[in-house]
């Protein structure tokens, strides 16, 4: 489980808090989606579910390991995530 309390420092939203333009992060969360795509309890979903609302409220980016998602995919994916990071007025 990840503890997002040790996610680099400052977070972002200390950083929107104190009016930074940049925030520096040492590294970027991993969450292991596996218990989605393969056999997994009720339980563990509820807590990989957990780990995507508190990474996603303090730093909003992560890394997601055991996808299921084919590799053909993967650069359609950073393609569009590209393209709606770009949306910004």
């Amino acid at each position: 489980m990840i503890d997002v309390t040790q996610i680099g420092t400052p977070t972002a939203r200390e950083a929107e808090r104190f009016g930074a333009s940049q925030v520096v992060v040492e590294s970027l969360p991993i969450i292991d989606f596996s218990a989605f795509s393969e056999v997994g309890s009720e339980a563990y979903q509820q807590a990989i579910a957990q780990q995507f609302k508190d990474v996603c409220n303090v730093l909003g980016f992560f890394y997601l390991s055991h996808h299921g998602l084919p590799d053909l995919y993967i650069p359609e994916t950073f393609e569009w995530s590209r393209q709606f990071f770009e949306l910004r007025p």
